[in-house]
């Protein structure tokens, strides 16, 4: 009997469950929200959240091509649940001027409080591009990985003037994924329905 036969007819599982932080099934039972369609997102009442922010991935091309590069719409409920109510990922590669104008579009259209983005790469310059097209610079807030760290998951490193490193976040990557993951499988974070596409 092979491996993925025993989980998937002996245990009843899926045999990707035990390898995986989350599975395909995990992310199904909590894409429970509306289509991830514009206006069914705006739809959503504002005052459903007591804070949303638009969270930026930024990316460039991998093997094929595609710009990686993808947005996410996140209120923060009263209760501490997290609804993800509209993804986006840009159809062209390294196309930043489209990047920027949607990014701004969206933060706009949704009421969002601030503006968190992976300030490893090329962040600090798509940051800049954000500033200029508009956005108040207290209103982004960028965010460095890091492999590990004692203490708090994330730190806020203040601007040194002396060393020119300027004010942003320190999130250990690897704990975040695993806490994050934690909240997806207790359903405490939901998700736009589930389009079966890609």
């Amino acid at each position: 009997m092979q491996t993925y036969q025993f989980y998937n007819e002996v245990l009843g599982e899926s045999y990707d469950s035990g390898s995986k932080l989350i599975t395909v099934e995990d992310l199904r039972r909590v894409a429970v929200l509306h289509p991830n369609l514009i206006e069914a997102a705006k739809a959503v009442p504002r005052n459903r959240h007591i804070r949303r922010c638009l969270g930026v991935d930024w990316g460039g091309g991998g093997e094929s091509m595609i710009s990686y590069t993808t947005v996410a719409v996140v209120g923060l409920c009263p209760d501490g649940r997290v609804e993800v109510i509209f993804g986006w990922r840009c159809p062209n590669l390294h196309d930043h001027d489209l990047e920027v104008r949607t990014i701004l579009h969206l933060f706009v259209l949704f009421g969002c409080n601030f503006l968190a983005h992976d300030f490893n790469g090329i962040g600090d310059i798509q940051e800049t591009m954000l500033h200029k097209a508009g956005l108040p610079a207290e209103l982004i807030h960028p965010v460095s990985y890091i492999a590990h760290a004692n203490g708090a998951m994330m730190i806020e490193v203040p601007e040194n003037e002396e060393t020119h490193q300027r004010w942003h976040y320190r999130l250990v990557k690897s704990r975040s994924l695993t806490f994050l993951a934690a909240l997806i499988r207790r359903q405490r974070v939901l998700f736009y329905a589930d389009d079966y596409k890609n």
